[in-house]
């Protein structure tokens, strides 16, 4: 198109081929900025996933890592309850014992001892028990004799 913009003046092949080429070479280098800026973005992002995955498989990594450390310290504990439990019962059995033997040890003499006391000792105690609770009766009053004379 001609400098003035006048819409009703015709136009030749030529110049619309030249204009044409001209906003197409305008259209053409905003294309080139875009993809420039796409290809920025992408490689970025590129970037940024591979950094991630990285990331994500050293985090994997270590979380891995020490699974398999409180795994085995697990297995390790359980070893040593599995040998520490059944010594600390056969203890606790053996002190439980020894304590109903020291019972038991107390009245295993009880019905002698018993005897011993109901012919001997029981008696005396009866007896000294009735005397506390029991005062002996006081002397009977003698009558006042008479004097003769």
């Amino acid at each position: 198109m001609t400098e003035t913009e006048d819409m009703t003046a015709p136009v030749t092949r030529g110049e619309l081929r030249k204009e044409l080429a001209e906003h197409r070479a305008g259209v053409d280098a905003q294309f080139a900025d875009l993809r420039a800026e796409i290809r920025e973005q992408f490689a970025s992002r590129v970037e940024i996933r591979e950094q991630f995955a990285s990331f994500a498989k050293s985090l994997l990594s270590e979380v891995s890592h020490m699974m398999r450390s409180m795994e085995e310290s697990i297995r390790r504990e359980l070893r040593e309850l599995r040998e520490e439990v059944p010594q600390m019962l056969r203890s606790f059995e053996e002190n439980m014992r020894r304590e109903f033997r020291g019972l038991d040890d107390k009245y295993n003499d009880l019905p002698p001892r018993v005897a011993r006391i109901e012919a001997a000792e029981l008696p005396l105690r009866v007896a000294k028990l009735e005397a506390t609770v029991f005062p002996p009766p006081a002397p009977a009053k003698r009558p006042k004799r008479r004097r003769a004379g």
